[in-house]
């Protein structure tokens, strides 16, 4: 069961093709087109329908709704990125029916709003974590509760890889990989005598250990740095790793934080993060299991559809879930489809990631771009993305930023004499 349409990990070697070689592969196989959603509106359908077409090759099946809502998609240019964010946080709270007093009062939100959704009805998508940015700025400055998925995940922090590499090690001797990422000296991995090397080593776990080290130490190509990092784990991983039936994973992390960086003075967020991980582990009464479930974390694991927040999300991790109410931000040409400057875009993937986030929405739907970006460090101009003059101009209604009318000049003052 797949959806080719859906094909958005090429990063990860996915491809399309695979879906479309199956027949050819197994020509006796029975293809049954599923053609009915139960999710979207038939105008979000026919408006994705419509930019999925556009690069496809082949024959397509048209999806069919029973949901007939006559709210056009709304593509809405802002003058700039926060004034892009400021809109989206404008819209919700006009949906919700206000946040406070202030709203009505201030005009924000008129009386006759009528209310009935909640903060979790609605999600924002990007193609860059580098786009929440101005989101998060807006959504703190208003109030709206909100959560942020597919930030940097506590994994990828070098001090926790660090640790997570040191428990690995005592759980798996010989990992040359997981020794390399303690050390940071990724070269360790690329030395096939030192590989060859480790090959035969005791089937005692902390024996095996006391040999990798010593085996490493005495590798001529160590830099001074990792040589004095290694040092350090040969004096307590090998005793550590004749405890793991004794100590708990989270008695195991404190042991390995005091011995790497004991004494020094470190800063709240890194405690913080040592707290988080401390957390994570109390769950777990023996390292395989604490260690399993790192590895298998994904983007969406923090996501929580319980909570009654507006979710921000990349569109790679969107997929597979919806919402009432979608907006998708930074619809602009080099964003989306998203090019990197030297490197070959595959623009019919980025094509179908929009496919994606489009299909994310099953009532309404918002496309919004921006004149002027500020990103990774630079003031940019983009036009809006090609994908959206793939919709037909019945399906979206276009929305800009009003602009306000000159101040009237006061009136001269006459001279009394």
């Amino acid at each position: 069961i797949g959806d080719p349409d859906q094909a958005i990990y090429g990063f990860r070697g996915a491809s399309r093709e695979y879906f479309l070689a199956f027949q050819q592969d197994y020509p006796q196989a029975q293809v049954i087109h599923l053609t009915r959603n139960y999710r979207s509106t038939q105008l979000i359908l026919d408006a994705s329908g419509q930019v999925i077409s556009r690069g496809q090759t082949g024959a397509r099946h048209p999806l069919q709704s029973g949901i007939v809502d006559p709210a056009r998609l709304v593509v809405y240019r802002a003058p700039t990125d926060r004034a892009e964010a400021e809109y989206v946080v404008h819209q919700i709270e006009s949906m919700v029916g206000g946040t406070s007093y202030f709203s009505l009062d201030s005009g924000r939100v008129a009386d006759e709003t009528a209310p009935g959704r909640s903060f979790a009805d609605f999600a924002v998508l990007y193609r860059l974590n580098a786009l929440c940015r101005p989101l998060v700025e807006a959504f703190e400055r208003s109030g709206i509760p909100y959560q942020a998925v597919g930030q940097t995940p506590l994994t990828g922090y070098k001090d926790i890889k660090t640790i997570l590499a040191c428990l690995w090690l005592v759980y798996q001797p010989g990992s040359l990989v997981h020794l390399a990422a303690a050390l940071d000296a990724p070269a360790l991995v690329s030395d096939e005598t030192l590989a060859d090397r480790l090959a035969h080593l005791p089937d005692d776990p902390p024996a095996a250990l006391d040999s990798m080290l010593a085996a490493v130490a005495a590798w001529p190509g160590l830099d001074s740095a990792p040589r004095r990092r290694l040092e350090k784990l040969a004096g307590f991983l090998p005793p550590l790793a004749r405890q793991t039936d004794t100590l708990s994973p989270v008695e195991m992390i404190e042991e390995i934080h005091r011995h790497l960086w004991a004494g020094r003075a470190l800063e709240p967020a890194r405690l913080d993060r040592l707290g988080r991980l401390k957390r994570r582990a109390a769950a777990f009464d023996h390292l395989p299991g604490f260690l399993e479930a790192i590895a298998l974390e994904k983007e969406t694991d923090a996501y929580d559809p319980r909570a009654d927040r507006v979710t921000l999300m990349t569109l790679h991790a969107s997929k597979g879930l919806e919402f009432p109410v979608v907006f998708i931000v930074g619809c602009e040409d080099s964003l989306l489809p998203y090019r990197r400057p030297g490197r070959d875009t595959d623009v019919e993937e980025e094509r179908r990631l929009f496919y994606v986030g489009m299909t994310r929405a099953q009532q309404r739907l918002f496309l919004t771009h921006a004149r002027r970006r500020y990103l990774f460090g630079e003031a940019m101009e983009n036009p809006p993305s090609p994908f959206l003059s793939d919709i037909e101009a019945r399906l979206k209604e276009i929305e800009q930023a009003r602009t306000r009318p000159p101040r009237p000049q006061p009136p001269e003052q006459l001279r009394l004499f």
